[in-house]
């Protein structure tokens, strides 16, 4: 098939979203440009045609509006303004998408799945990289540390890179089930599908690793209700599964930090000072929570870390104040900046885009809600430009897609 046919002739929204989602998993540095000219695209198509899209499905999305205007608000009581500057920077996209949602007309089923196609296609061209990349650096450096976690991710956190890659991976188990295969290739298509599976894995993020293991267990339950043959979906996401589990416990990498997480998790609180990624974690989830405690209105943007910072150097952990570390926990940042309040707004607005997911129909819109909530519980996944454009950038996608059609969905 041409890549002409997946270019529209009447649609610059849809062509600017498949060139979007293809970069967004490819690097980041190249994504605010073209937000930009989408941006001004619609802006000129909307009083070009003298019509834009808000309508009351959409009103949802003045919740990150509003969130962040709270943010913009504190702009003057930030201790650091250079700090505070940035994170409203990275976090334009809160205001950027929702804009984007109320300018752009409503997607078809099939303009969904080539946009999805398309940021399918952009993780799969990343893999490629990163697996050539990192052979090509072990062996210059005679390191097996450039096969693994975050050099292996190059210019990605390797937990949102795996999110990304689970995502992948279910879209593939899903077309492969429905004899869909990609370039319609049944060999090629499985080579693939275990090729991302033995890529996540490698990534080594026990949150991607996690997500990898829904995202397989969610495509079998979907293909089960939709009627896809029985046995078939089940041998499927089984070899998926031991596949998965495998090679988890095979590669070297990958094993340790597994076992070692597994460790330190059955430990209690330690009293000594935390190293690990899953001591620092408990680290960073009690430091937020005092500081959701004793700062209920939130300490305002760009104050967040240090505040968190000098709750490091009171309770004795000064390796995490030393890392300048987050609250890893999407919840509790957002605690910390913006109080009860904000939090609860951030919950609400979660919670009505997973009922529009379920009422979609599409098992993807409902695997990126679930699994989106899922590294929010361990990552600040919104914090920085690869979590917070990913999200909403298909947030908006999925809301602007037109379901009451008489199309299939397979999405």
């Amino acid at each position: 098939m041409s890549w002409r046919s997946y270019i529209s002739t009447n649609n610059g929204h849809y062509n600017f979203c498949m060139l979007i989602a293809f970069l967004i998993p490819l690097h980041k540095k190249y994504v605010p440009g073209f937000l930009g000219l989408f941006l001004l695209y619609a802006i000129y198509y909307s009083i070009k045609r003298k019509r834009w899209y808000f309508e009351k499905s959409t009103s949802h999305f003045l919740i990150p509006v509003a969130l962040y205007g709270m943010m913009a608000l504190g702009l003057s009581a930030a201790m650091d303004q250079a700090s505070a500057l940035k994170e409203l920077e990275y976090k334009a996209s809160m205001l950027l998408f929702p804009i984007l949602a109320i300018l752009t007309p409503k997607f078809s089923i099939k303009e969904g799945q080539q946009i999805l196609h398309s940021f399918v296609m952009g993780c799969l061209v990343f893999m490629f990289f990163a697996l050539g990349y990192g052979v090509y650096r072990a062996a210059i450096f005679d390191s097996r540390e450039y096969l693994t976690y975050s050099k292996l991710g190059v210019y990605f956190h390797p937990t949102y890179m795996a999110m990304y890659q689970s995502l992948t991976l279910l879209v593939l188990l899903m077309r492969g089930m429905k004899m869909n295969f990609l370039f319609r290739k049944k060999w090629l298509h499985w080579s693939l599908t275990m090729l991302v599976i033995l890529f996540i894995v490698m990534l080594a993020s026990k949150a991607g690793l996690i997500s990898a293991g829904i995202a397989i267990l969610w495509a079998l339950f979907v293909a089960v209700r939709r009627g896809i043959i029985h046995r078939h979906a089940i041998a499927v996401c089984a070899a998926a599964f031991v596949l998965l589990v495998g090679l988890t416990f095979t590669l070297p990498l990958t094993a340790q930090r597994v076992e070692g997480a597994t460790a330190d998790a059955a430990q209690a609180v330690p009293t000594e000072e935390a190293h690990t990624s899953t001591e620092l974690r408990r680290v960073t989830w009690t430091a937020s929570v005092d500081l959701m405690k004793h700062y209920p209105l939130g300490v305002g943007v760009g104050n967040a870390s240090i505040e968190m910072n000098r709750s490091y150097v009171e309770m004795g952990q000064n390796y995490a104040a030393e890392k300048n570390l987050n609250a890893h926990n999407q919840f509790l940042q957002v605690g910390v900046e913006l109080g009860w309040m904000g939090l609860l707004a951030f919950v609400f607005f979660l919670v009505i885009h997973a009922k529009k997911a379920i009422q979609s129909r599409s098992y993807f819109y409902q695997a990126l809600i679930g699994l989106s909530m899922l590294n929010f519980l361990f990552e600040s996944f919104l914090e920085v430009q690869a979590g917070v454009v990913f999200f909403y950038f298909l947030l908006m996608i999925f809301d602007r897609i037109d379901y009451n059609t008489t199309e299939t969905i397979w999405i």
